[in-house]
């Protein structure tokens, strides 16, 4: 039952975390971080909420299921878990440069950069949630 509880919590916490940054690096006009859940949204909030959520949870059972024994050489829960979300930023940065033709970024550093922070912090968290000490155990 944790294997099942453990990245439906902690996908949902760090979703939670991963949205607070992105709006808070937003607001301060430093990066703006676009998903590409967003787009494909309608740019409907509560919509948007929920399909990163639901991708939060996927990314939380890909972690479970598979990274956590790839990444098995960190020793520290959370920096394994900052490497993953680092790992997801940059497949998702080149996904969605290679997905759209007409998107035009005014910074493309510091939303990278942005997106970075972002999925670092989602990654970390998850690496909290999902310790691979109690499976050594």
């Amino acid at each position: 039952m944790k294997k099942i509880q453990e990245p439906i919590v902690g996908g949902f916490f760090a979703t939670l975390v991963l949205l607070l940054v992105s709006y808070v690096g937003s607001a301060n006009g430093l990066f703006v971080d676009i998903s590409p859940l967003f787009l494909l949204s309608g740019h409907s909030i509560l919509l948007f909420f929920f399909l990163q959520l639901i991708t939060g949870w996927i990314f939380a059972f890909i972690y479970r299921l598979f990274f956590i024994k790839i990444l098995s050489w960190v020793q520290n829960d959370w920096t394994r878990g900052l490497i993953y979300g680092i790992v997801i930023a940059i497949f998702l940065e080149i996904g969605l440069f290679m997905a759209t033709d007409n998107l035009i970024i005014p910074n493309l550093l510091w939303d990278t950069i942005g997106m970075l922070i972002a999925y670092g912090a989602f990654g970390a968290i998850l690496g909290v949630f999902i310790p691979l000490s109690k499976d050594k155990k």
